[in-house]
């Protein structure tokens, strides 16, 4: 997925100069039609090829043109996944039904991370009674998610806002049984040991994310580096309305993986940079 996403990414920034080919555009259509498989939400980045193109100069046929032919691509990649979800389901479904699932924990009051609790059991039970489905399943817990955050929802804004920056700084281990505990519980427990390991994940988890958005501030000296920026967006986005786990920010690394080491390139140029000599004054005797 790494290789993908910042294969996508490469494919529909161009050189300055230069323009999204309609060639460019199956190419990278193919390729979201491939992580689309993986996780649906990055169908979004569809919408960033028609971007690219007109952060370009392309004119709005134009657009038109290189969106239908990145769609039409992407689509001939997911067609057998719908044509076998026609035929199971009997109905239009394009990618992945586990979206009910996957809310759920993060529309509950408090929200959580573990789906062996005993709430979303019984949710879970209650949705499959009767031999429902997997589509009418997902389909009740996607019901029972909007109707929590419609009964409690300042404390659900409150979490995405939580979640959202837990991407940046965090170190995704609390969905984890065996690193689930606090650092303050740690340290009470004398747990020094997952202490340093939950503290050397959290740097490392920051000094990434950081390096990376440090990196796109740099890109965007050129319009066109605008497209990462609205990946960025997009993932952190769906992630923090939806998604409780903290290890699904681990998602956001392809996206930033190039400006990070963009980033990281350019601080070790600068540090390796030699001083000059301070000049030397000679008095004329």
């Amino acid at each position: 997925m790494l290789l993908l996403s910042v294969g996508y990414l490469d494919t529909i920034i161009t050189p300055a100069g230069t323009r999204v080919g309609l060639g460019r555009a199956a190419g990278a259509g193919l390729i979201l039609g491939v992580l689309s498989l993986f996780k649906p939400e990055f169908c979004l980045w569809g919408g960033l090829l028609g971007l690219a193109a007109w952060l370009r100069g392309a004119t709005l046929p134009r657009v038109a043109a290189v969106l239908a032919a990145g769609g039409l691509c992407a689509f001939l990649v997911i067609a057998p996944w719908t044509i076998r979800n026609a035929r199971a389901f009997h109905r239009f479904i394009p990618f992945s039904v586990a979206a009910g699932h996957t809310f759920w924990p993060s529309a509950h009051r408090p929200d959580f991370v573990d789906v062996e609790h005993p709430a979303f059991q019984e949710a879970a039970r209650r949705c499959s009674a009767g031999g429902a489905d997997r589509i009418r399943y997902e389909s009740c817990l996607w019901d029972d998610a909007v109707r929590m955050v419609k009964e409690h929802p300042g404390y659900y804004s409150l979490t995405v806002v939580k979640r959202a920056a837990r991407l940046f700084a965090g170190s995704h281990t609390e969905s984890d049984r065996w690193l689930s505990a606090s650092f303050l519980q740690c340290f009470h427990e004398g747990r020094f040991g997952l202490l340093a390991l939950k503290l050397a994940l959290f740097s490392l988890n920051t000094g990434f994310f950081v390096l990376g958005l440090g990196g796109l501030a740099w890109f965007c000296r050129e319009g066109i580096r605008w497209v990462l920026v609205g990946a960025v967006l997009m993932k952190v986005t769906v992630h923090a309305l939806m998604m409780a786990s903290p290890r699904y920010g681990l998602q956001l690394v392809p996206t930033l993986a190039g400006p990070a080491a963009a980033m990281a390139l350019l601080v070790v140029a600068r540090l390796s940079r030699p001083t000059p000599a301070p000049a030397v004054l000679s008095v004329a005797e």
